[in-house]
């Protein structure tokens, strides 16, 4: 299972078009591994790879008209397929039952693709706020729903996005990018202790 993860991350992360990501997934290396799983599991590993996959894209800068200097303007289709991606994930998590979440095989699939999806994500959510909203939302549910199996992970991602965040210096300009982080996470990490069992 670690083998087939592993595989499905690496193509996950390889660019290209979404027929060749589907051929090597159903590929002769990947079969073995499904045959023994019920097709709804086999169903709902595809979509999360598929889900991860789109959440691995990358935002675009615009090209400037006057000079072939790469602006600091995003490509708002990236963006937004950006968003769409995090939120389908999150959205995916949150449809997931008692019995996924308890599932030690589709706990592993979640704790092999997504956690790396949201490490890979880091940098477009330091960029956009939204990104970095979806992103503590994401990791906020893992901690809710999925805590006993990414008990690691968790306290990785925890260090790596919010208390560094937490650590940033505000600016002093009323538009503080990292003011507005900031509260965000405060917010978000007070519903996990409010809300935990």
């Amino acid at each position: 299972l670690a083998k087939y993860t592993q595989f499905v991350l690496q193509q996950i992360q390889r660019s290209g078009g979404s027929e060749i990501f589907w051929h090597e997934m159903t590929s002769s290396h990947c079969i073995p591994t499904f045959l023994n799983f019920p097709r709804a599991k086999i169903t709902a590993v595809a979509i999360l790879a598929s889900l991860v996959k789109i959440a691995y894209g990358k935002i675009r800068c615009l090209r400037s008209d006057i000079s072939d200097d790469v602006s600091k303007t995003p490509v708002p289709r990236d963006v937004s397929a950006k968003l769409v991606s995090l939120e389908l994930l999150l959205y995916y998590l949150k449809l997931a039952g008692h019995r996924y979440r308890h599932d030690a095989q589709l706990c592993f699939f979640v704790r092999r693709l997504v956690v790396p999806a949201i490490f890979a994500n880091t940098a477009a959510g330091m960029e956009h706020i939204k990104v970095f909203k979806r992103l503590v939302q994401i990791v906020t549910y893992l901690w809710r729903y999925f805590r006993g199996a990414l008990k690691v992970e968790i306290a990785v991602l925890f260090d790596h996005l919010i208390l560094k965040t937490l650590r940033l210096t505000p600016l002093t300009t009323n538009t503080d990018p990292h003011f507005e982080r900031q509260l965000f996470c405060l917010s978000e990490t007070a519903k996990w202790f409010h809300e935990s069992p």
